[in-house]
């Protein structure tokens, strides 16, 4: 995580911050809302996938259900579930916003192979 998102705070630094990272990238990459006719991600998905998606994994998942009934109180309870809320939010951070900026920085390579946007390893 901590890699991650200094990756993303060394990488709006290179591109010109946020307002040159909004200017270097297509308008589209900051919208979740796409028409219904897009083939990658239809608005329908945001309100109908998506909620399902996250219903099912978060609130009847049998593994985050026992560990939310096993707290110690009910505060501890609502505690760990807000921090698990919060700690959700990170991958916009950890994952999207360094693949924006890895676009801007290489378009051409990003436009080949999108995965070389993070440095791996285990690639061959």
């Amino acid at each position: 995580m901590a890699g991650a998102l200094a990756l993303t705070y060394i990488g709006l630094g290179k591109v010109g911050g946020w307002s040159g990272l909004q200017t270097s990238v297509p308008p589209e990459f900051f919208h979740m809302m796409k028409p219904a006719t897009d083939t990658n991600f239809p608005w329908t998905g945001i309100f109908f996938g998506a909620p399902i998606l996250g219903i099912w994994y978060w609130c009847t998942d049998q593994v985050i259900v026992q560990r939310t009934l096993s707290a110690k109180n009910i505060e501890h309870a609502r505690g760990g579930t807000v921090l698990a809320g919060f700690l959700k939010i990170l991958p916009v951070f950890m994952l999207v916003v360094p693949g924006m900026i890895a676009r801007a920085l290489y378009p051409s390579e990003m436009a080949t192979d999108s995965n070389s946007a993070f440095p791996c390893w285990c690639r061959g």
